[in-house]
């Protein structure tokens, strides 16, 4: 037999990677570690049950752990993961440096007594990897450092190295019982057995092995009658890869007996095998080790290997963690402290799936949220795909499909991930009767319409007329949820969050802070806390504005801010030019005629000094831009959306405004979720009299206006801060406490009369006894520098 059959040789190791591995590195690259690439500590296991010709070490998801669980049969191996911020780092890594660098420090801890203490440190690897998240594609090296010089040679390697050939079955039964008892799987991965008079006895290697004083290690002990042993991954007939790292340096120059454990369930250790070695005496010199062992591929090259995760991963969690991607990237430089959690779980209830409820929707889908429902009454017209995103040509066909399921579909084939849903609905309003065979009808609407507002936490008004918003704006307030709203005009746009209650009962004052006035959360206003009509009519009164400059660097010259105060609002209203209620009914008509003249007059000069001053041009304000009629307001019951013509029936707006004032809602609504003040987060503008230069307070994403209006014609933008108002129809404590206490009732009641909102907030009261003139002069205008 030649020299070369009686090297003792080893079964290398092969890796097996489950994919939940790189899932769970996949996501502690994106939420974890982010751009740090410094070594990572993490673990694989092995086992000697049952084990196969390879020599396996597996890693999964729990690699990760920083505590390994343990359980009988099965070892941890120790490793370190590398894992590069950029494929060319990767490509670039000196292999060579990083294996003697990674054998260094296995070789330190072999000399002072770290293995001797923890033996399963003797069974090491390292991982050097790029992931590729955005393909889930993961390139790797794995790596068993070990030296590569000769361990030693088998004494006699035509001899049976069977157990049972040297051992007898009362000591068989002796060491299976022994091996079973081994407390701790660290020390039952190498341990020493000793044969004496009196039978077998499992000794540590510390007992026998002092690290400090190598060269007296073993000298007054019959080597011969100890059994090193070592619990094997292999069932082949050379020895398993752990072992050479064991051999070296504490046992040099001697010859051994090693016991390769292997154990199976229906027989014990008795498939184990016994070599008979006589290890090297060549000097080992530190210095200059060669360390060897990364693993070849498939083709047996040593070359780095590519899983696809892409290729076996479910379409759908694919998807939804894809999507994922880019918003976790922001918390990698940008955003750290950004909560995508909370913004994942929100859920969004959308009224209306015209443009704006396709715009906001696509919006939510890129933010990662996960449950989005739609209500709309509509179906899919032709003139609809164009410029509302979510709906094709196909929709259109045999009368079209119902806007709001349609929708739901649409999102789920978008991103499968998510949980969007479509209510078929057609929202009461008020001043629209509901006769007795609707009634039913619309218990049943306003029931599901509640249900769905309880159960979202943000609810958008999207739809396509001003009354049909009145009753989620109130049942948004009474439910204290976020309500968001986005209107649109020809060319402008309005988006605006509505206040909601605090739960503390000291409510925050209006207050001054650094020459900017703050509006609390609470005492923000709603759609409905300008208007002094129900929502039925035409016709709304803008309050007195003051326009100062806003932001936190000088202001533009052409950015505005309208402030809306309570104060002023009173003082406007009842600054009215009484008459006497003993006049007879001609002349009051006639002042009633002089008025209307007089106020359209007078606005109209007011619009043309401030576009003169200030270079704007004006239009209706979004929200009436499709309702405004310059001739006679309606003045008594009728329905809202009835004589209108074809323009007055379609929204039209230039095709971007929509796309603006949906993105621009779901921003807002971001930023307020980000902001520690959350749905209570303040709104601040410039004071009276400020410089224009004053910092506002920003949250994570920064300001949180309470209103955004833009005006395409001179693409500028301003920020009005709304009060609420006391009287308002929507959200005022009246109308609350009359919803909490009547119920179905009292929105029975405000759908069959347009006049019954006014009648409870006291408006009505305040239209008929005060009769108009608007005096408008320099002193309604307050302008900072």
């Amino acid at each position: 037999m030649r020299m070369a059959d009686n090297i003792l040789k080893f079964v290398p190791i092969e890796s097996f990677v489950s994919p939940t591995f790189w899932y769970k590195l996949a996501e502690i690259k994106l939420d974890v570690d982010r751009l740090n690439d410094a070594e990572k500590r993490i673990h694989g296991q092995y086992t000697n049950l049952n084990s196969s010709i390879q020599c396996i070490n597996s890693v999964d998801s729990s690699s990760f752990n920083e505590n390994p669980s343990e359980s009988f049969g099965y070892f941890v191996s120790h490793g370190v993961l590398y894992n590069k911020n950029t494929i060319e780092d990767f490509k670039d890594c000196d292999k060579v440096s990083l294996m003697n660098d990674e054998g260094r420090k296995i070789w330190e801890s072999i000399i002072d007594g770290s293995c001797i203490d923890n033996p399963s440190l003797f069974v090491r690897f390292f991982v050097l990897s790029f992931a590729d998240i955005k393909k889930y594609k993961f390139h790797y090296f794995f790596a068993y450092p070990t030296l590569s010089h000769t361990v030693g040679t088998i004494t006699d390697p035509a001899a049976d190295t069977n157990l049972k050939t040297y051992f007898s079955t009362d000591q068989l039964k002796q060491f299976n019982e022994l091996y079973q008892n081994i407390v701790g799987q660290s020390k039952k991965s190498f341990f020493i057995l000793e044969s004496n008079e009196n039978g077998l006895m499992v000794k540590h290697l510390s007992e026998y092995i002092n690290h400090k004083a190598k060269e007296s290690n073993f000298q007054d002990v019959d080597v011969n009658a100890l059994y090193f042993c070592y619990s094997d991954l292999t069932s082949h007939e050379c020895a398993g890869w752990p072992l050479r790292l064991f051999l070296v340096p504490n046992l040099r120059g001697k010859d051994i007996n090693i016991i390769s454990v292997r154990f199976k369930k229906l027989v014990g250790i008795e498939a184990s095998l016994l070599f008979k070695v006589s290890l090297s005496n060549e000097d080992v010199d530190p210095d200059n080790l060669t360390w060897i062992g990364y693993e070849r591929n498939a083709k047996g090259k040593i070359l780095s290997q590519t899983a696809d995760m892409a290729s076996i991963m479910d379409p759908e969690k694919l998807a939804k963690t894809s999507v994922q991607l880019n918003l976790k990237l922001m918390k990698w430089r940008l955003l750290p402290e950004l909560n995508l959690d909370k913004i994942s779980s929100t859920k969004c209830l959308l009224m209306g799936a015209g443009t704006l409820g396709c715009s906001v929707s696509r919006n939510l889908l890129a933010w990662g949220v996960d449950v989005i429902t739609f209500v709309d009454y509509g179906k899919v017209s032709r003139s609809n795909p164009v410029r509302q995103s979510l709906f094709t040509y196909a929709d259109t066909l045999n009368g079209g499909k119902e806007k709001a399921k349609t929708a739901a579909e649409r999102l789920k084939h978008i991103s499968p991930g998510i949980q969007p849903s479509g209510y078929n609905l057609h929202i009461p309003m008020p001043g629209h009767t509901i006769g007795d065979a609707m009634l039913k009808e619309t218990l049943e609407t306003i029931k599901t319409l509640e249900d769905l507002v309880q159960s979202h936490d943000v609810i958008f008004l999207l739809t396509d007329s001003r009354e049909s918003r009145w009753l989620p704006t109130l049942l948004g307030a009474a439910h204290n949820k976020i309500v968001i709203n986005a209107a649109l005009g020809f060319d402008s746009y309005l988006v605006m969050r509505h206040g909601t209650k605090s739960n503390n009962d000291d409510s925050s004052a209006i207050k001054t802070v650094d020459g900017l006035k703050c509006i609390p959360g609470d005492k923000l206003g709603c759609y409905f806390c300008n208007d002094i009509t129900a929502p039925v009519y035409y016709f709304r009164v803008d309050l007195p504005i003051s326009i100062t400059t806003m932001g936190k660097r000088p202001a533009k010259k052409r950015k505005l801010e309208l402030v809306f105060d309570e104060k002023k609002r009173k003082e406007y209203l009842t600054g009215f030019r009484k008459r006497k209620q003993e006049r007879r009914k001609k002349a009051r008509d006639d002042l009633e005629l002089q008025v209307k003249e007089e106020r359209k007059r007078l606005k109209q000069e007011a619009r043309e000094d401030i576009k003169s001053k200030f270079k704007l041009s004006f239009a209706p304000i979004p929200e009436l831009a499709d309702e405004l009629n310059e001739e006679e307001f309606e003045t008594e019951d009728v329905k809202s959306l009835k004589d209108r013509t074809l323009d007055m029936q379609c929204t039209v707006t230039r095709p971007g405004v929509s796309n603006i004032a949906g993105s621009l809602a779901v921003e807002l609504l971001i930023s307020l979720l980000q902001h520690k003040g959350g749905k209570l987060a303040p709104a601040y503008f410039g004071a009276a009299g400020s410089s224009g230069g004053e910092t506002i307070p920003e949250g994570l994403l920064g300001i949180i206006p309470h209103s955004i209006r833009g005006i395409m014609s001179t693409y500028t933008q301003i920020l009005p801060a709304t009060e609420k108002f006391s009287q308002c129809v929507a959200c005022s404590e009246k109308v609350l406490n009359e919803y909490a206490v009547r119920g179905n009732e009292f929105l029975l009641d405000v759908f069959a009369s347009n006049k019954y909102l006014e009648d409870l907030t006291g408006i009505s009261e305040l239209i008929n006894e005060q009769h108009v003139i608007i005096d408008m002069d320099d002193s309604d205008f307050e302008l900072s520098d």
